[in-house]
């Protein structure tokens, strides 16, 4: 059913199932599982440029579009490390800093009393609702 819906004989299928596979076909067989242990090796950070890259240092003469190809059907996408920012380091030596607004930063009211408030208003809005 499937080759007539693909307008192919089923001869034809058959043979083209038989058929070896293509120089071209098995030498990109054969980058995938380098271009899987490079990705590997570089912690899952390096592109296809960088993949490339060690590639051709290694020896093997390959496209770098072909390893993009070959990277997208793998599913092999890179993570992008985030570098950590040094954090300020505060002078021991220096002078507090003044509060030049005078803003008072400590609560009045309390979160217990707060989240006791929603409570009951919502216990009371449950109560009218019967």
């Amino acid at each position: 059913m499937m080759c007539r819906l693909l307008g192919v004989s089923k001869s034809g299928y058959y043979d083209w199932e038989k058929r070896p596979m293509s120089a071209t076909e098995q030498r990109r067989e054969d980058l995938k599982p380098l271009i899987d242990f490079v990705f590997a090796e570089s912690g899952r950070t390096y592109g296809y440029r960088r993949i490339h890259a060690e590639l051709r240092r290694a020896g093997i003469e390959v496209d770098d579009e072909l390893v993009r190809k070959l990277m997208r059907q793998m599913r092999l996408v890179p993570v992008q490390v985030k570098r950590r920012r040094g954090l300020t380091i505060a002078d021991k030596n220096a002078a507090p800093i003044p509060d030049l607004v005078r803003r008072d930063f400590r609560g009045h009211r309390t979160y217990a009393g707060i989240a006791r408030f929603r409570l009951e208003r919502v216990v009371a809005q449950r109560d009218r609702r019967r």
